[in-house]
């Protein structure tokens, strides 16, 4: 008797602590813009909930034009690692990424709440929460090493002070390549990008 019961402990621990198993199969479809954001809030309040005193409530803590803009950058970001890098983001690289995530997460029983949030959708899952995190390694992970090919040119509008006359084009020969992806910090005296 004594064994049952341990086993029995042993394999509900098992599965609480497990990620869930998605589906193999993935039926490719469309998302919408408002489906994405429908997503994003549903894991946006997944990780508000474990936030730690947190006295507003999650609207006016996580307004809906955040939500959107966090949709659009990871958007962006993947439509820019196909546009200047040649490399989309494909099923596959989703694939990959969601093991990656399942076999390295410290917080499985969190992450089983994304899943269970998304409907244990697994398109839904890859399209939202897989590519916004896909997209944004892959966009840090590129931008310190993206370069201009032998044939592109920037041609910025390069300005300077002209004695208090107002402002003419400056030379570019020498200036440094183009930062895509940066991050800036205000210090309160200086802006650290």
């Amino acid at each position: 008797m004594r064994r049952v019961i341990v086993a029995v402990i042993l394999a509900v621990a098992t599965y609480l602590s497990t990620p869930p198993i998605l589906a193999t199969e993935v039926r490719p479809r469309g998302l919408t813009f408002e489906e994405r954001v429908r997503a994003q809030k549903a894991i946006e309040r997944v990780y508000y909930s474990h936030q730690i005193g947190t006295t507003k409530s999650f609207e006016e803590s996580v307004p809906r034009d955040v939500i959107e803009s966090r949709v659009r950058t990871y958007l962006d970001q993947s439509r820019a690692l196909a546009d200047h890098l040649g490399r989309p983001v494909t099923a596959g690289m989703l694939r990959e990424e969601l093991d990656r995530i399942i076999r390295d997460t410290r917080f499985p029983d969190r992450l089983r709440e994304i899943f269970e949030a998304l409907d244990d959708d697994t398109f839904l899952i890859e399209e939202t929460f897989v590519r916004a995190t896909l997209a944004g390694r892959l966009a840090r992970e590129s931008s310190a090493g993206w370069r201009l090919g032998p044939d592109e040119e920037i041609e910025p509008p390069a300005i300077s002070a002209t004695g208090g006359e107002g402002w003419s084009a400056m030379s570019t020969a020498g200036a440094p390549v183009a930062s895509v992806f940066h991050s800036a910090v205000w210090t309160g005296n200086y802006l650290i990008i």
